[in-house]
């Protein structure tokens, strides 16, 4: 996977998915262990990500609204 682009531009900083701010501290300039995503309790499969379009993949973070819908439909399909 590319690396994350972390120019702190509005486009990096939308979520994909539902175009709602992603929070991602590292278009802030702030070290990436302290993002909400690299949380011990967050799971961010890599499917969710390989499904973005190329053009943006590695560009753009989903939010923890989207990530907590795509975790919850995920287990939802495993019942």
């Amino acid at each position: 996977m590319k690396p994350v682009d972390v120019t702190p531009s509005a486009f990096a900083q939308t979520c994909p998915l539902c175009q709602g701010e992603n929070h991602c501290t590292m278009t802030t300039g702030q070290a990436p262990e302290t993002c909400w995503c690299h949380q011990p309790t967050v799971v961010i499969k890599a499917e969710w990500l390989e499904s973005l379009p190329d053009e943006i993949k590695g560009q753009v973070c989903l939010c923890q609204r989207c990530i907590y819908t795509l975790a919850k439909q995920a287990e939802n399909n495993a019942l």
